[in-house]
């Protein structure tokens, strides 16, 4: 063990604990006529040693004749700027620069056939593996005969295995997958009209049609459906029309709420659900349900009567 000569702390082997303490001894002693190397020079031969480390190795006596000979060759033509250059090695070059590389391989165009109509079309270099002239023989090349799925016969095929697939497993179909578990605010409401009243009700259940499944909002007592509508969710009234003609034809009573009559004239959706339940309502039956129309509409009731 040892002892730093600066603070005189332990050290393995070593004049200093740190470099902070060599710092301060080579300050006090290492200045002017203290320093060792002060008034001295280096020899020759340290001085031929820098040099060389400096500059690389000497090159032989046959490197200096390959060089001779090299510098001696009639120089090469660019095929670009038509400028005198001479080789460094033997390999072949066309240019003398990168700079006129560039601009050849920008300038010059490939020609090449395209798959699809096999007419012949250039292409810059970097384009070199471009194989169809345009995008249009590109999706009709793909779509014909690398995707087989975009042919309508292929198309019908799977739309009528996918419908069988999902009346026998309605689990699996995207609409029950992603369907949303969170209720609205409005549905919120409704669901505290049926649970003060004692009525049972299923949230987003399956219900079966002739060509799909369905998920109302309520069903009541196996038969009843009740649908809040939304503002933003029920703009397109014709699928709302022909989803009704369908849960109709399989048996089913629909009813439809707005939204702004449920949160704004409560007590007399209230007393709507329940005449509902006991089957004093009168529906107006409007829509038409073998021919729907865009211009037919949904049975709404008229919620702006006062009670």
């Amino acid at each position: 063990m040892n002892k730093c000569v600066v603070c005189q702390e332990k050290t393995y082997n070593a004049k200093f604990c740190s470099q902070k303490c060599m710092g301060k001894y080579r300050s006090i002693h290492y200045i002017g006529k203290n320093n060792p190397l002060y008034g001295r020079k280096h020899s020759l031969k340290t001085r031929k040693l820098m040099s060389l480390k400096a500059t690389g190795r000497i090159p032989s006596e046959e490197t200096r004749k390959k060089l001779s000979i090299a510098n001696t060759k009639p120089p090469h033509i660019c095929e670009y700027c038509g400028g005198g250059y001479r080789l460094k090695s033997n390999g072949g070059k066309k240019y003398c620069s990168r700079k006129c590389s560039g601009l050849a391989y920008r300038k010059t165009k490939i020609p090449k056939i395209c798959k699809h109509c096999k007419d012949v079309f250039f292409v810059k270099y970097k384009h070199r593996r471009q194989t169809f002239c345009g995008h249009s023989c590109m999706t009709t090349y793909r779509n014909l005969i690398d995707n087989p799925s975009k042919k309508l016969e292929v198309r019908k095929k799977m739309s009528k295995t996918k419908k069988e697939f999902y009346l026998k497993h309605p689990e699996k179909h995207p609409n029950s997958i992603f369907r949303r578990n969170r209720k609205t605010k409005i549905e919120k409401i409704v669901e505290r009209i049926l649970i003060k009243n004692n009525i049972s009700y299923k949230y987003n259940s399956y219900v079966k049609t002739k060509n799909s499944w369905r998920f109302p909002d309520f069903l009541i007592n196996g038969k009843i459906i009740i649908e809040c509508d939304g503002e933003y969710w029920h703009k397109n009234k014709q699928r709302e029309v022909e989803r009704d003609i369908e849960l109709k034809e399989a048996g089913f009573k629909v009813f439809h709420f707005k939204g702004k009559h449920i949160k704004k004239k409560t007590i007399f959706v209230e007393q709507k659900i329940k005449e509902i339940i006991n089957e004093k309502t009168t529906i107006n039956q409007k829509v038409a349900i073998q021919n729907p129309s865009a211009q037919q509409k949904l049975t709404y009731y008229s919620l702006w009567r006062k009670p």
